[in-house]
């Protein structure tokens, strides 16, 4: 996900626990309220010390890349950037919390590959045969 008018991105990133998503995302719920704790917590690794807000509720995710998406994966362990985050802040990550329970292969030096189910049962019954 990117929005150059927000000059924000989505990152894999695999050191990751967590996922945070930016505000600006947040926005554009029908209630932006809705789904989340009314208390904060300070974000560790990236971002570390700024405080975030978690999720209240489990959410569906998936990941893709515009055209090829991943299954839904239910979550509770989303975090959202507040409003006007430091300026050293400028992406929310995808974190192993999520990548973790998505299907997925990583090729050297290109772009992840998400897997639909019946895909990944496949490669699964080869490694079972080899």
């Amino acid at each position: 996900m990117s929005n150059t008018e927000q000059n924000f991105r989505m990152v894999i990133d695999t050191g990751a626990s967590v996922t945070i998503i930016p505000f600006f995302l947040r926005q554009q719920l029908a209630d932006y309220c809705d789904g989340w704790e009314r208390f904060t917590v300070r974000a560790s690794g990236y971002g570390n010390g700024v405080k975030i807000t978690p999720a209240s509720k489990n959410w569906d995710v998936h990941l893709g890349d515009g055209r090829n998406w991943s299954r839904w994966h239910s979550t509770k362990e989303i975090y959202s950037w507040l409003n006007n985050p430091p300026s050293y802040i400028n992406c929310g990550l995808i974190g192993y919390d999520v990548l973790n329970n998505i299907p997925h292969y990583k090729p050297c030096r290109v772009p992840y590959v998400f897997l639909r189910d019946d895909v990944f049962k496949q490669i699964q019954q080869l490694q079972d045969v080899i």
